[in-house]
């Protein structure tokens, strides 16, 4: 059975649909368990029904023969008796004109009986000889032994009969001497009989003693079987554990299998493989889930090599929200947009042969990328030396962005030291090396953003005054002299969190309405007091300046000079209250002076 178990086991993992295992599973093992249980039900129902049938049957035999034995007895007693009652009329009448007719016949009556039931213990006994379906050996011979005593009965029985019947006819002309030797004779037969007669009853009780027997083994064999049932069972359930698991096992670990490699995906591992271990549900599941990661590994690749001309975040929005291809819906909201440019870069690429200004950019753009990056801004394009970025929502919050700009902005400079560091490197020599500084112009405000472009060719972009506010800010910055110009929403937004000083109000070309200009210096608490000196200074000078009190706005702008004699806003506005002193702006003048190119 174990044999036939294990191959169904083999067999059914074979078997494609994972439904038809588990079915197939259980069917297979409550047919085991009916089986065993079954097959003990029927060998005890049948070794029971065997033994009770023997035991009835036999029980219609013994219990009639000791009936029999018992009348045989009783009647060969009264026979006994009789013939006591004939011999004392005789002994109180001895002589010969008494009649025993009447005693001779009431023996005879007696002895009819006992022949009687000899005569149905003699067919008792041939008719269940005669079926020895219902006989065990020992019972066969215990009948056989049975049947010689009953012989013997009738053989003794006989003989007591003839020889107590001669007594009795005897008794009208008898001897004395003759009846006494006769008695004697009769005694030894009457004991003889009695003999074989508690024989017989001692046959039949050890016969019963052995049915008493037998039905104590039968009950016992059954308790055996139960026990063997239960044994049976529990190996059963034993053997049906062990191929569960087994079953189990081999369902269950592709699936495990599965989970891990997609855990390892979700972390972002597409370096897996599932192995179908089987051609059911699971195996095929496993075949998907091979495909799926191959064209994860393609989508991937897809998005690194866009990733490399679009800002990957771009590309997963474009993805996730339209799939087909069709661009993110544009929108209007808040962003900070970011310009930078290499001062003197033309200068520079005069010195620099083709390649060597190709690995010089290329370097320089990898590094002055990875500060924006760092702070979640998106690369919107390069266009020569310049790079345009920006920071707003999806991809920052919408309080964050102008703060995570400047951060970005002044972190430029720890990476242009970097830059200029390697410079021998990267050109490939050391004499002449140009010296790299950059501007960054900062705005903040509302702005257009979305894919936009033609049906076949679309760039996620920024559009609107906002980016050429910062354009502006960047080329203001070769005006003053300064590396980091800000307006006046990036200054609201990023309050007290970083050291800024206001420059001028200035109206740029293509907008009417004035520019509030800031610089931004470092991140707050990191200025030296120097800094803070010279920033009180400059702003004294700037309101003199607005207010057109040039000579004030002198004195303050020499303080300013004393403490940074290269400070460009402060050397600009001198040179400029010079020009003002010999023309002077109308009396309604804000201080809101208007540059007239880019």
């Amino acid at each position: 059975m174990i044999r036939w178990v294990a191959n169904g086991m083999k067999e059914l993992l074979k078997i494609k649909s994972i439904w038809t295992k588990v079915f197939g599973l259980t069917t297979i093992l409550v047919t085991v368990m009916l089986i065993a249980a079954s097959t003990s039900f029927l060998i005890s129902y049948f070794k029971v029904n065997d033994v009770r049938l023997r035991v009835s049957h036999l029980a219609l035999v013994i219990v009639p023969l000791n009936r029999v034995t018992a009348n045989i007895d009783a009647f060969s007693l009264q026979e006994e008796i009789q013939l006591e009652r004939s011999l004392r009329k005789w002994a109180l009448n001895p002589s010969s004109n008494v009649s025993y007719q009447s005693d001779l016949e009431q023996f005879l009556e007696f002895e009819n009986a006992v022949e009687i039931e000899l005569a149905a213990a003699s067919q008792l006994l041939e008719k269940t000889l005669n079926q020895p379906q219902w006989l065990s050996q020992k019972d066969a011979i215990e009948f056989g032994r049975i049947t010689q005593l009953i012989e013997n009965i009738e053989k003794e029985h006989l003989e007591f009969f003839l020889h107590a019947k001669g007594i009795i006819e005897g008794l009208t002309n008898a001897d004395l001497d003759k009846i006494e030797q006769d008695l004697i004779e009769l005694e030894r037969e009457a004991d003889d009989l009695d003999d074989e007669l508690f024989t017989l009853l001692s046959s039949l009780e050890e016969l019963n003693a052995t049915q008493a027997y037998e039905i104590e083994l039968a009950e016992t064999m059954i308790m055996n079987i139960y026990r063997q049932n239960f044994i049976l069972t529990f190996a059963v359930f034993l053997i049906g554990i062990v191929f569960s698991s087994l079953v189990t096992t081999r369902l269950v670990n592709p699936v495990r299998d599965l989970k891990l490699k997609s855990d390892e995906i979700s972390k972002g591992n597409l370096d897996v493989e599932a192995i179908p271990q089987s051609q059911d549900e699971v195996g095929q599941l496993a075949l998907s889930f091979n495909n799926m990661v191959k064209e994860l590994r393609a989508n991937n690749r897809v998005k690194e090599l866009f990733g490399k001309y679009v800002d990957p975040r771009i590309v997963d929005s474009l993805l996730l929200e339209n799939p087909k291809g069709l661009g993110i819906h544009g929108n209007k909201q808040e962003m900070s947009v970011f310009f930078s440019d290499v001062k003197g870069f033309s200068g520079i690429s005069e010195l620099l042969t083709p390649s060597g200004l190709v690995r010089l950019i290329n370097r320089y753009f990898s590094i002055m990328t990875e500060p924006i990056v760092t702070e979640k801004g998106v690369i919107d394009k390069y266009v020569g030396d310049c790079i345009m970025a920006f920071w707003g929502p999806p991809f920052t919050a919408d309080e964050e962005h102008a703060v995570l700009a400047c951060r970005a902005a002044l972190a430029q400079f720890d990476q242009l030291e970097k830059l200029n560091a390697a410079l021998p490197e990267i050109l490939g020599f050391r004499n002449g090396i140009p010296d790299f500084q950059i501007r960054i112009g900062l705005a903040t405000g509302e702005v257009l953003s979305g894919n936009i472009g033609s049906e076949n060719a679309k760039s996620y972009t920024v559009m609107g005054d906002t980016v050429n506010i910062a354009s502006r800010l960047e080329s203001l910055n070769k005006k003053y002299g300064t590396r980091i110009l800000i307006d006046e929403l990036t200054r609201i937004r990023i309050g007290d969190r970083f050291v800024v000083r206001e420059v001028d109000r200035v109206t740029v070309v293509g907008k009417a309405e004035p520019t509030q200009v800031y610089e931004l210096f470092a991140i707050a608490g990191r200025a030296e007091l120097q800094l803070q000196e010279l920033i009180n200074a400059y702003e004294d000078g700037l309101e003199a300046y607005r207010e057109m009190d040039w000579d004030l706005a002198n004195e303050k702008l020499s303080n300013c000079l004393k403490l940074n004699p290269d400070d460009g806003p402060a050397l600009l506005l001198t040179k400029r209250i010079a020009q003002l002193r010999n023309d002077p702006p109308p009396s309604d003048w804000e201080g809101v002076w208007q540059f007239s190119t880019k």
